[in-house]
């Protein structure tokens, strides 16, 4: 499930892609974790996959994000995988080039941590990097 976290000061909002509902307030111990580890301002764009039996569950199984108002138990295995960076610590940077913004990921987000975690990416210039990347 795509949800997009910002974070300015102390507020942290987590928005849905549909409707752009803010969903902060049932991920508490994703907003601590947030407010631990990450200083700075921030935008990212993410993807929520709930796992069980290590392995992640289809994303129909994901509609709870959506549709409850209470908040995720603690032992709900949460993986957020940040795709890209759009703002980092008052600089838009979402006209960089992908490449870039990821440089900008790794200073947010230098080791996955319980909850955020880096998706992998492989950046490809040509046919051979291209088939490379798909491996």
């Amino acid at each position: 499930m795509r949800l997009v976290i910002h974070r300015q000061s102390d507020s942290i909002k987590i928005f849905t892609e549909d409707s752009w509902r803010d969903r902060a307030s049932i991920f508490p111990q994703l907003i601590d974790e947030i407010k631990k580890n990450i200083k700075v301002d921030f935008v990212v764009d993410t993807e929520f996959v709930e796992w069980q039996d290590n392995k992640p569950i289809p994303r129909e199984s994901m509609m709870w994000v959506i549709q409850t108002k209470t908040p995720m138990s603690d032992d709900v295995e949460l993986h957020v995988n940040v795709h890209d960076c759009i703002f980092y610590d008052e600089e838009a940077i979402n006209i960089l080039p992908y490449h870039e913004r990821l440089e900008f990921l790794d200073k947010l987000l230098p080791k996955d941590l319980k909850y955020l975690k880096k998706a992998k990416s492989c950046i490809a210039t040509d046919r051979k990097s291209f088939d490379k990347c798909l491996k």
